[in-house]
């Protein structure tokens, strides 16, 4: 499960900011091991996360004032069960909740005084937001946040999608970050085992032609949602917009 906050918060840089937050559900069968053995994979499935992130999202097109204020993106994951490809599965999504969120419209107001210098004013009176939903926006970036594909390496096959007993026989598993363009973002590998550059390069062109088969129905899924139970859903739009008119 992934949902994602925006919220505007106060910057003394150019950029906006991207948090990320994953957390394993107590008592499924996410990880096996102590609390200290599951915060460590929280934490580093998390900081891979943030990197796919940041990787897509133009963290320039969030600053809403410059060293003032910005848009901060708050992605909070929670992992209910895991049956092998972790990585992949939250990347999916990250990928599809990233891109049903919808930021309001906000103007930033340059006040000035008679003799031409800016006056302080309240946080409020620096920008304007609009309330109307069909002016809302994607994050910028968003229709190209990348998705994590997994390749395992067992003996000399490569298995993608693997379940937890392969993973654990694996000598090498790399996670290749591809957009829906095929442009590759990343490449992360882990486990103890090496692998040749040769390989390397196959394992590329095999999460290249994997992702295809993804990004094709999330966008099918994304079209339909928006459709169905998107912005033309009334009570939807009228949720939205009372939110965006109270903050």
């Amino acid at each position: 499960l992934c949902s994602i906050k925006g919220e505007v918060v106060s910057s003394s840089s150019d950029v906006g900011v991207v948090e990320v937050a994953v957390e394993f559900l107590a008592g499924a069968n996410t990880v096996a091991g102590s609390r200290i053995v599951r915060a460590r994979q929280e934490a580093e499935l998390s900081k891979i996360l943030h990197k796919l992130l940041t990787s897509a999202v133009d963290l320039n097109g969030l600053c809403i004032i410059r060293r003032k204020w910005c848009w901060k993106l708050c992605v909070d994951i929670l992992v209910v069960s895991s049956d092998g490809s972790l990585i992949d599965a939250c990347s999916l999504a990250v990928c599809a909740a990233l891109n049903s969120t919808l930021l309001p419209n906000i103007t930033p107001v340059d006040k000035k005084d008679s003799g031409g210098n800016s006056t302080k004013s309240k946080a409020s009176d620096d920008f304007l937001i609009d309330g109307d939903i069909n002016n809302a926006v994607s994050p910028p970036g968003s229709e190209f946040c990348p998705i994590s594909i997994t390749v395992c390496k067992v003996g000399k096959q490569m298995i993608v999608d693997a379940l937890p007993d392969e993973e654990i026989c694996s000598t090498a598993l790399v996670s290749v970050s591809v957009d829906r363009n095929g442009t590759i973002c990343g490449v992360q590998k882990c486990g103890a085992g090496s692998l040749p550059g040769a390989q390397l390069n196959q394992i590329i062109d095999i999460s290249v032609a994997v992702s295809k088969a993804f990004f094709a129905p999330l966008q099918r899924a994304l079209q339909n949602q928006k459709v169905e139970g998107g912005v033309s859903n009334v009570a939807s739009l009228d949720l939205l917009q009372n939110y965006f008119e109270f903050v």
